[in-house]
């Protein structure tokens, strides 16, 4: 019975994600869902409350699986800090490449959230707050050194500006650059905010 259950959540959840990401929050209704599950309402209204309630659930399982790519291993751990964050985010643009709806979800998350909707302006809130505090804790792990910040960033204004071009450079992948070009400007982006480098000006 449990595993019965277990399998039509994942069902659920799988098909809403394919909704959510294409046709965003409010062009995927609940009617929609559960004929493309072919499942019943009663059968979703078991594991979720709302539609709310999915879309939260949706997402945060992509806020778990992109903490699980970057959690870094025992094997990791003997790499220099900032090849393992070049490395790791370099692999992320592949993955991205074979993955557009996990792009698009968020895109339209932070596309609500611009237009008002205080729910999931609140929810994209929280969503990027919990992923931005492990970029934080990554940092301060990571770089002991300027754990007290970085020239004039303190850790936290590190890893926004981290966080930042990071999805920056993702929204763009299969758009205006392809998955090696996302990797040299990811590179580019780390070693001058770490290591710093020559101005331009000069």
């Amino acid at each position: 019975m449990a595993s019965n259950l277990s399998g039509t959540k994942e069902q659920i959840m799988t098909v809403a994600r394919h909704s959510f990401a294409r046709y965003g929050y409010h062009g995927t209704s609940v009617d929609s869902i559960v004929k493309e599950a072919n499942l019943s309402k009663g059968a979703l209204y078991w594991h979720f409350k709302t539609k709310m309630d999915l879309y939260r659930a949706v997402l945060e399982a992509e806020v778990d699986k992109i903490k699980a790519f970057f959690a870094p291993t025992e094997e990791d751990m003997c790499c220099k800090p900032i090849d393992y964050l070049i490395d790791k985010g370099g692999d992320f643009f592949g993955c991205i490449a074979l993955d557009e709806e996990g792009i698009m979800l968020w895109m339209n998350l932070w596309m609500e959230a611009r237009r008002g909707n205080e729910q999931i302006s609140k929810m994209a809130q929280e969503l990027s707050e919990s992923l931005m505090q492990d970029m934080i804790d990554m940092v301060k792990r990571a770089f002991p050194a300027i754990s007290s910040g970085a020239g004039r960033l303190s850790p936290k204004e590190l890893a926004m500006t981290l966080s930042s071009c990071f999805e920056g450079i993702s929204k763009n992948v299969g758009l205006r650059c392809d998955v090696d070009q996302a990797k040299r400007s990811w590179r580019f982006v780390v070693e001058r905010l770490i290591e710093g480098g020559r101005s331009y000006a000069a």
